[in-house]
């Protein structure tokens, strides 16, 4: 099965009724005994997106998503309820979406990396978020195309914000800074040079193949804070590309639970994830007309008003 008929099968899919009530029970039980105004607003948003107002769960009735092609969603609800609870994420609350997990024969590897956040490990994330990630496996295999056996070398110097200067590029992203007001290029030359990020072709600069993300806080909208970065995330993780939750998992650890989880320029805050808010970008990017992370020529939209670029995407 190719990854655009994946895709397809994914876009209409939808749930039956009992898995739904299984969602619900299953996000009321992760915040059981927590009546934070977060987590009243989160489990009401479950029933009114699912439809169902069941009682408290249990991880058997997790077993009706095996084999599902969305159970992952299902399973990313659990976590999102237990990142929110008021006290924090705890190894009782990792434990029990073991137990969800187990019953649905999937996404042990996602129930990793919450074990490792509820124990502070940081680095241990990041790893399991570096091998797992659609855009970091993007990133990769730009870097491997170009540089062959020699790209470790080139993602230690992207890590460390040391990589090599391209003029014909470099001079490419400045120029954008002299395109009218409202631009694409303009606007997104303009958040680069504000955040003092060096943009790609500059010594230290963004790889080419990791620009997308910064373009589509551009082409989106979303805000650069860490409320913005989990928006971005949903984003993305509504386009459904293979090993989607890593980007609500990376708003999760980093913004929700003040992780030290990828680049070194990222800053680590408590309680930013919104979940409405990020519900909302997940649909955004869902009905989206194009993808990000595929070879789309983002070039011909430099010079387009944004709100054109947008009705042209679909955002």
């Amino acid at each position: 099965m190719t990854e655009l008929t994946a895709m397809t099968e994914l876009h209409q899919h939808t749930w039956t009724l009992a898995q739904k009530q299984a969602v619900v029970a299953g996000v009321r039980d992760l915040l059981e005994g927590d009546e934070s105004p977060r987590a009243r607003d989160a489990l009401a948003l479950a029933e009114e997106v699912l439809g169902a107002h069941p009682g408290r769960g249990e991880p058997d009735s997790y077993a009706l998503f095996r084999g599902d092609p969305l159970a992952e969603a299902a399973l990313i609800a659990l976590m999102v309820a237990a990142c929110i609870r008021a006290e924090g994420l705890r190894e009782q609350a990792v434990d029990r979406i073991a137990a969800y997990a187990k019953a649905m024969a999937g996404g042990a590897h996602w129930v990793d990396v919450l074990r490792h956040a509820a124990r502070g490990h940081g680095h241990r994330v990041t790893m399991i978020m570096a091998r797992r990630a659609p855009d970091g496996k993007r990133v990769l295999a730009a870097a491997r195309r170009r540089h062959g056996p020699l790209v470790i070398f080139e993602i230690v110097r992207t890590i460390l914000g040391k990589t090599k200067a391209d003029p014909e590029l470099g001079w490419y992203f400045k120029q954008l800074g002299l395109l009218p007001e409202g631009s694409v290029g303009r606007s997104f030359w303009s958040n680069m040079t504000t955040r003092k990020i060096a943009l790609p072709g500059e010594p230290g600069g963004l790889p080419e193949a990791a620009i997308h993300h910064d373009l589509v806080h551009t082409l989106t909208g979303y805000d650069t804070d860490a409320a913005g970065e989990c928006q971005i995330g949903g984003f993305y993780a509504g386009t459904l590309y293979p090993d989607w939750p890593a980007w609500i998992l990376a708003g999760l650890t980093t913004f929700e639970l003040a992780l030290r989880v990828g680049p070194a320029f990222t800053v680590p805050t408590k309680g930013a994830f919104d979940v409405r808010r990020v519900w909302a970008a997940a649909l955004r990017g869902y009905g989206a007309r194009f993808r990000p992370l595929d070879d789309w020529d983002y070039r011909p939209l430099m010079a387009m008003p944004l709100d054109a670029a947008r009705r042209e995407l679909g955002i």
